[in-house]
Order: C-alpha cells, then structure tokens, then sequence
C-alpha cells in the first residue's frame, strides 16, 4: 500500500498527522515510539564511546615489551596521550618511582622465564659402541616388573640422568621418536651403533658426549651426537650395514675333531693350536664364501620365514675371510660380511654353513641347495663373537641439508673406535673363548646335532 504504515482505527483517531518534505504523501507517526527509538540510539553510542575509553586506558597502561626494551625511559602511557598537569614536579617523583618498580617486576618475570625455560629438543644422531656380554641385546624390552638389561635401557637412563630425556618419555621411548640402526641378539657387540631420537639440547654436542660417558658403564661409549634432520630413521635411512665375525681357525681345520662322548685329549689340544694356511683362506673364500654373496632366499638361514616370502631374499655385497691374527697365543680369522639388511640368526647360520663345509659335514652341492625350497636344520654359532662394526648412510651424507648440517660418520674417531674395539671387543672374545671353550664345546654339539635336510 505505498510508503504508509498500517495502523488500526483506534490509533488513526489518536494519532497526529504529519506531512513529508516533499508534502507529497502523509504518514501516521507515533510520537512515544520514535522517542524510545532515539533513546536506545543514544545509549548505544554511549556504550560504545565508553568501551573504545576503555580501551584506550588500557593500552596506555599496557605498554608493549619490545618498547620497554628499546626505550627503557619510555614513560609509562603513550606519548601522543601525555597529560601535562600543573604540579609537574611533584607527578614526576611518583612516575619515576612507579617506573623503577614496574621495571623491577619485569626483570624478576624474565628472570624466572629463563629459569623455568625448558630447553629445545632437536632430532639427533648417536654413535656409540658396546660389549654386548651380560646384556640381553640391544633393544630396550619392557617385561613389567621384572627390569631386562639391555643396552638401550642404560643409554636412556644415562640421557635421562643429565637432562637430556625426561622422566616421562623415559618410560616411554615412542614419545621421542626413538629408532636404531639394527638390533643384537644376546651377547653380540657393536663398535658403531646408530640410534636417532629427539633430545633436549643441555648443551652442545661435544660437551653432552662428555656427560654422557661420565654416567655410562665402562662397556658403553658414546662417540659423538650429530643434527639431523626432523624425518630422519635410522633403520629406514641405513644403505647397507658391515658385521665382523671373530672366528677361532680350528673350527675350518678338519683335522680337529673333537671328542663327543668322552673328555679332550691332549692330540685334540694341539690340534686346536694348527695354523690356518693361505691355501685354506683361499679356498674358504673362493669356493665357500664367494656363494653368499647376491640376492639368495635364506629362509633356511633364520625362524619363521618360508621360501615364497619375499622378506626372505636378502642382497649381500661382501663376504671375505681377512687374514688370521693372534690373540692370547691362538689363531683368530676375522670375516667380514657387508648386506643391506640382515634377519634374525641370519650371519650366525651363515657362518656355521661355511663351517660345515670346510670340515667336510656337508657338501658343497648340499650348501648350493640350500638357498632353493628345500629345507635344512642348521645350528647356530655362539653370538659372542659377532658384531656390528656400522652402520653407512651414503645416501643422506650426500644431500645438501646433511653437508651444510654435518652428515653421519665421524671419522675423526676412528683412531678410537678401533682402539675400544680391539682391545675391548677382540680381547674379550679370546679370553672368554680360552676361559670357558664355548666354541669348541658348540663343535661337539655340530657333529651331534649336524646339518640335515629336512624332507
């Protein structure tokens, strides 16, 4: 109906008219009405005139750090909003001595945040080494309140012990994204272990090392802490993996058979003292060691694998027999073998194969059928003489991040590594060897037991 409002016939009656601007049109306007209207717009503006007041006061009394930093005279209200009174004298006093109290409270506040401050945590990279006798393997095993020693388990009591891991994620090593390079099995030794996880920079590298070393037992060293960066594993990274394998010579010599039933002899004493000759070394590496390497199916070589699974092909890149060393008067052979990932028992088995060859307990016919689907029992050597000399990250030392970061080898310690690793790992592999006989006591249990095919 136009621009008229509809009102009812008894407020037409009470009602004025009123006419327009343009007179053009009439409107029925109710006086009361428009006078709230305007009431309730005039104390909106109020409220809203009152709130930006507000506001104001308060960011003159909030002034801002960084200024308080920059212009530590800085009066305390912002200078365009300055109000010069009269007794200008007596109001400097006071703002002067409000100003040094605020102060006062600031430098106490940061004071307290610097000590509270907990300090950055950064992914790193830990090499260290061990003597693998008298732990239960290197990962860390949670088995209730019956505590297992494992390697892992001294070295996060030790990070946590100097700060570097908290009481909380100490129970828990997922919570600091802990990985390794490769795990031991009982008993086995390494000289350069990787482990990677996110630790709280104490202080800086070297310095942690030495903390570090100062908390661990004698038979664990750490080498150095390097940055990496923050997806890094140190299982999935790893391109291939080298372990060394101290081996007494009499296990290869045939002659040496020992006594089964009965005591040794004093012939079988001296039979374990016969040297290794170059002939033997290679043949041993010609004709038997020379097989292993190549992608082979070993699902002979460890537990629970069969011949279609494809976990069980493994690529090996180096298998060799170095040449015979003396330790405590005995003939040692070191052998290194070189893969990119290895199962459990897998180099054990490995080894006790290469060994019944040589001694004539199985054929080499046999050991080539070995890595098709049939299936043989094969022993397991003792593990005290096996052991990871490291773990190679040639892949991601190239990157640009690692060469600006540092990448992953510490050469420069290798004087030391190999030091701890002679006179503590080799040392004690012979001592246990010539103290307790458990490899010539396994060489008995070799011919009981023996390599057989399963059909």
């Amino acid at each position: 109906m136009g621009n008229f409002w509809y009102t009812s016939e008894k407020e037409k009656t009470n009602t004025p008219k009123t006419k327009n601007k343009n007179n053009s049109k009439t409107k029925f306007v109710n006086n009361e009405e428009e006078k709230k209207t305007k009431e309730k717009q005039a104390e909106n503006k109020r409220k809203h005139i009152n709130k930006k007041r507000k506001s104001k006061k308060k960011r003159k009394k909030n002034v801002p750090e960084w200024r308080k930093r920059r212009f530590p005279s800085y009066p305390e209200s912002n200078k365009g909003n300055q109000v010069k009174n009269s007794n200008s004298g007596s109001n400097k006093a006071t703002k002067d001595s409000s100003q040094e109290l605020k102060r006062k409270r600031i430098n106490t506040k940061k004071n307290s945040e610097n000590q509270g401050k907990k300090a950055p945590k950064r992914r790193v990279a830990v090499i260290f080494g061990y003597l693998g006798t008298g732990y239960h393997g290197l990962q860390i095993q949670y088995g209730g309140q019956n505590v297992i020693k494992t390697i892992e388990l001294e070295l996060v009591n030790a990070f946590a012990k100097i700060g570097a891991i908290s009481e909380e994620n100490k129970v828990d090593i997922k919570k600091v994204g802990w990985s390794r390079a490769g795990r031991t099995d009982k008993g086995v030794h390494a000289a350069r272990q990787c482990v990677v996880f996110k630790m709280a920079m104490i202080d800086t590298e070297k310095k942690v090392v030495g903390m570090v070393n100062s908390v661990l037992p004698r038979d664990i060293r750490v080498w150095g802490i390097q940055r990496v960066t923050r997806t890094f594993n140190a299982q999935r990274r790893c391109d291939y993996r080298k372990y060394q394998f101290l081996l007494p010579t009499f296990l290869l010599t045939e002659k040496s058979i020992p006594s089964i039933d009965g005591e040794t002899t004093i012939e079988e004493k001296r039979l374990r003292f016969e040297i290794f000759t170059e002939e033997a070394l290679k043949f041993y590496n010609e004709a038997v060691l020379s097989k292993f390497i190549g992608t082979n199916n070993y699902h002979n070589y460890t537990k629970g694998k069969a011949y279609n699974n494809p976990e069980s092909l493994r690529y090996i890149t180096k298998m060799v027999a170095n040449k015979p060393i003396t330790l405590n008067e005995k003939q040692w052979i070191l052998i290194e073998i070189t893969g990119q990932s290895f199962m459990i028992h897998q180099i054990r088995k490995m080894i006790t194969m290469s060994i019944g060859v040589m001694r004539g307990c199985i054929t080499l016919e046999q050991f080539e059928d070995s890595f098709t689907e049939s299936k043989y029992l094969i022993p397991i050597i003792p593990g005290f003489g096996l052991l990871l000399d490291r773990a190679v990250y040639e892949s991601y030392n190239n990157l640009k991040i690692t060469q600006e970061r540092g990448t992953i080898h510490f050469n420069n310690m290798n004087q030391e590594i190999e030091d701890f690793k002679i006179n503590h790992i080799f040392r004690h592999i012979a001592q246990v060897e010539k103290n307790e006989n458990q490899f010539y006591d396994w060489l008995k249990t070799l011919y009981k037991r023996k390599i057989i095919k399963v059909d």
